[in-house]
């Protein structure tokens, strides 16, 4: 069989690694449920950190909201070494070892230094006033060393969730981040006019009558015979998504935390120097009271949101957190 893009980028797990990170998880999930009541649920958050009360109405406005100093680099370098020890333990069962970006998918699910810091008891009480007082989920986790380079875009069609504003994304820097690493950069205000598949797919009428063919069965864009017409309008996305030019965030220091809405267009800026690392860790976020859709009934069902299409999130709860179910942790071995 040939070897797609896909299977280069990621390595797909056997019958029995598949059933060996499930019991894993398992027996995971049974010792932590143990510390769970062992340890006192405290924040690791810098003490001289205060949030402003203004930020509500500053995170409305702009669509993202900068927490400076908000865990001290000390615990920051804990952090750092944790991650290590996990990279060494991944690498050794990974079949490729031509590692690229260094990126870590879903480390938290098996990592409990990460699965904590990101549930910081202050983040959490941050974050359920961000999502109009709901308990956030967290639904996944990307640790970076380099940075993404990634073009402008918005996260909501990939994690999409209704009502809006019920998903947002957190970043954490774990070290200083020079101006040459590749900074984030942001559009202010961008989320406050989401993306139009209407509009865009009257600039492609080939795509759009497609798509309008597909809408007229009345099904969901789910099964696989229906996830090239997504990606198709995906890549019309794309194009009104990269024509735009951001600003860059270039003040980020060791512990700080950035916020975007999900709709909040951002992205990776150009690396200027490959000597220089941009480690941090992504995790997403919804609420849980939110109904959450696929990236293809997002791209093909827009503006008819029907339940019957939404995903049957595995959403779990320890003593103090709420997250999605994650078996497997991996190394990605792609830019």
């Amino acid at each position: 069989m040939q070897q797609t893009k896909h299977d280069k980028m990621y390595e797909t797990p056997s019958r029995f690694q598949k059933l060996n990170s499930y019991l894993n998880y398992q027996l995971r999930m049974f010792q932590w449920k143990i510390f769970d009541y062992l340890e006192t649920h405290k924040t690791n958050s810098n003490p001289s950190f205060k949030i402003d009360k203004d930020y509500i109405k500053n995170w409305n406005e702009n669509g993202f909201l900068h927490l400076p100093n908000f865990f001290k680099s000390d615990f920051i370098e804990e952090i750092n070494e944790s991650v290590i020890k996990s990279r060494q333990k991944l690498e050794k069962s990974r079949k490729s070892k031509n590692l690229k970006s260094g990126r870590i998918s879903n480390l938290h699910s098996t990592n409990r230094d990460i699965f904590k810091l990101l549930n910081d008891p202050i983040l959490q009480e941050i974050q359920k006033n961000l999502l109009s007082s709901n308990s956030p989920v967290l639904w996944g986790s990307l640790y970076f060393k380099k940075g993404t380079q990634q073009q402008a875009h918005a996260d909501a069609p990939f994690f999409y969730v209704e009502p809006y504003g019920s998903m947002i994304g957190m970043w954490i820097a774990l070290e200083d981040i020079h101006p040459d690493s590749g900074p984030l950069f942001y559009i202010p205000h961008s989320h406050l006019k989401p993306i139009s598949i209407k509009e865009i797919l009257n600039k492609n009428i080939k795509v759009k009558n497609e798509v309008e063919k597909f809408r007229k069965l009345n099904t969901s864009a789910s099964l696989r015979k229906y996830w090239d017409l997504s990606l198709s309008v995906n890549l019309e996305c794309n194009k009104q998504w990269s024509s735009h030019k951001g600003e860059q965030i270039t003040n980020l220091k060791k512990g700080d935390v950035f916020f975007w809405h999900q709709w909040l267009i951002h992205g990776g800026s150009p690396v200027k120097n490959n000597a220089l690392t941009r480690k941090s860790i992504v995790s997403h976020w919804v609420s849980k009271e939110s109904t959450a859709y696929d990236m293809h009934n997002y791209f093909l069902n827009f503006d008819r949101s029907d339940e019957k299409y939404s995903q049957k999130l595995p959403i779990k709860k320890n003593k103090n957190f709420y997250f999605l179910r994650q078996y497997r942790t991996s190394v990605q071995s792609w830019d």
